[in-house]
């Protein structure tokens, strides 16, 4: 199961918890319009997109869930729920889990204004809120609102804009300068459709909690963790303990029944004289959802599941009450990210999704060499950025340096123990022994990209199909209705022609030329410059000489030569 985090930024924990649900079983893709933030560290392919409101920003995630094979995206901003929400079905129709609410869900939520009005409907207080300057003077003047009050955005996120003023000179002066603000900060492309986009609230002092409110995949909710805030940082929970509050409790469970959100409802509560107050409505993963992790809420393990169609107990939701957790901060490692940053600007107009993976290469030989230069290609490119981390060889010692590439790391036992995720191009020519390379590698961790060279032309695409594990080297061409199994190698100006079929682990020289309708089977070595006329059927263990025309149907495990080939007897 692969699951595709979005505007993942400092959320670095929340990606490993995750990984630590999926074991080896699937792959987490970070996004984020920036290489070098910190929860990219931790993903196993990581994504650049463009902005959230860039007019191409969906699109960038389609392609990378279409190329991913991804089965969830969850979201970890709150300008982008909306957007999601709205493009939900276009996702699903590629077999995408978006864990988003819907889009009345997420406005409920977004909109301030319209989280106070929902909260009062279903029987919770919610802080006296007031729709614009006016209307808040108007209720100062006949006592119904004293200062200090809270001045902050209608359509807020992170804290952003946020002011306290505590007399009527300030709240004016305030006031003004936050409209000015979030017109032009990145709240203002959500605050355009309406005049009133700042709020005026009352402030209300005392002890700060947090909920997370868990619903599943319909909008049932199965889970209330209650967490009582002793710091705060940036806008998010730093310190806090966990604490069972039965009549917090059954707000969280009153939350989620009337909201029917799906997955996690972050949300900020203040209690004042015995009273509690609704503040903040998120429905996505929020600051505090670690310390509900911590104390035992598997909600990851839960999403997991239930995306899979899967049971998954609510006992594994409930925290373990008591527990005391605390922030902090830690360096992550981003220079590789750095690295590539420049290459990533290089990349073609209207190309805005680059994903960057680690891989490896089997075979540090002169085709090792041809295999990064072709990797190399790509990242040029920018539509893909690989990093490669260096040669796999039994024959050649580790530590060996391979040109400017990079150096042999070990050999198929070391690759065997690889614990991360890892791309391998098998860069080895002798078709017996790709097969026999592949079939050495037991590593689940261990998965094998088609590396295409950027000049590689396909007449007609919706026809071409295609496994995993090819080489296809430059100025390759194949027409229409043309089939390749798995862990082939076109070694460069290849042309396959129409119909053609070709099975596993063939190896087609440079020059190489199938004619219409040809079918090969598997393990077939093909010289320079060879030709197969139409109609043609290869079994397997051929090997055809380099110039040769082979014009009928040859014996397996036989080899072929001259014009027209014939059997070569060798003495």
């Amino acid at each position: 199961m692969n699951i595709l985090f979005t505007c993942v930024g400092r959320r670095t924990y929340l990606l490993k918890y995750f990984k630590e649900q999926l074991g080896h079983n699937g792959k987490i893709i970070g996004a984020d319009m920036q290489l070098t933030a910190p929860a990219l560290s931790v993903a196993d392919v990581r994504v650049i997109v463009p902005a959230v409101y860039d007019e191409s920003y969906v699109e960038a995630l389609y392609q990378i869930c279409r190329i991913h094979h991804v089965d969830a995206l969850i979201s970890l901003n709150d300008l982008e729920l909306p957007i999601l929400a709205k493009n939900k079905a276009l996702f699903e129709s590629i077999g995408v889990n978006v864990i988003v609410s819907s889009p009345d869900v997420i406005d409920i939520c977004f909109d301030k204004l319209r989280t106070v009005q929902f909260v009062s409907s279903i029987g919770l207080k919610s802080p006296k809120t007031y729709a614009n300057l006016g209307l808040a003077l108007e209720a100062i003047y006949t006592g119904e609102l004293d200062f200090p009050l809270v001045i902050k955005p209608r359509w807020g996120s992170a804290s952003i804009g946020i002011e306290f003023v505590d007399n009527i000179e300030d709240l004016k002066i305030v006031y003004e300068l936050i409209r000015r603000k979030t017109r032009k900060g990145i709240l203002g492309a959500v605050s355009q459709h309406d005049e009133n986009f700042i709020l005026i609230q009352e402030m209300i002092n005392g002890q700060e909690y947090g909920l997370d409110v868990i619903n599943d995949l319909n909008g049932n909710n199965v889970s209330v963790a209650v967490k009582q805030k002793l710091a705060m940082r940036a806008g998010e929970t730093d310190k806090a303990t966990i604490i069972n509050n039965p009549k917090l409790h059954r707000i969280g469970q009153l939350l989620g029944s009337k909201l029917s959100h799906i997955g996690n409802l972050d949300c900020d509560i203040l209690e004042m004289e015995g009273e509690y107050y609704i503040l903040e409505l998120n429905p996505r993963f929020g600051g505090g959802f670690p310390f509900s992790y911590e104390a035992g809420v598997n909600l990851p393990g839960a999403l997991i599941n239930w995306v899979q169609g899967k049971d998954f107990d609510v006992e594994e939701l409930q925290p373990i009450y008591g527990l005391t957790f605390a922030k902090c901060d830690y360096l992550v490692d981003m220079t590789n990210e750095i690295n590539l940053s420049e290459r990533i600007k290089a990349r073609k107009a209207g190309e805005r999704s680059v994903s960057v993976q680690k891989i490896a290469i089997f075979g540090a030989g002169g085709f090792g060499r041809e295999v990064a230069g072709a990797i190399h290609r790509i990242n040029s490119i920018g539509k893909e950025q690989w990093e490669i981390v260096g040669f796999y060889d039994d024959n050649i010692a580790v530590g060996t340096q391979i040109s400017h590439y990079g150096i042999v790391i070990g050999g198929i036992d070391e690759l065997n123990k690889v614990e991360q995720p890892l791309a391998l191009a098998i860069a080895v020519g002798d078709p017996l022994a790709r097969k026999h390379i592949f079939d050495s590698i037991k590593n689940p961790n261990v998965y094998f990209p088609n590396i295409i060279a950027p000049s590689f032309k396909v007449l007609d695409p919706q026809t071409f199909k295609m496994g995993q594990g090819n080489i296809i080297q430059d100025s390759c061409n194949v027409t229409c209705d043309v089939e390749m199994g798995n862990f082939n190698v076109l070694n460069g100006s290849n042309i396959l022609g129409h119909d053609v079929v070709v099975g596993d682990y063939n190896v087609l020289m440079p020059g190489v030329r199938l004619s219409g309708a040809v079918q090969m089977g598997n393990c077939n070595l093909l010289g320079v410059d060879s030709v197969v006329l139409q109609k043609v059927h290869i079994g397997s263990n051929m090997t055809l000489g380099a110039g040769s025309v082979l014009m009928t149907k040859p014996k397996d495990g036989c080899t072929y030569i001259g014009v027209p080939a014939k059997k070569f007897e060798f003495k």
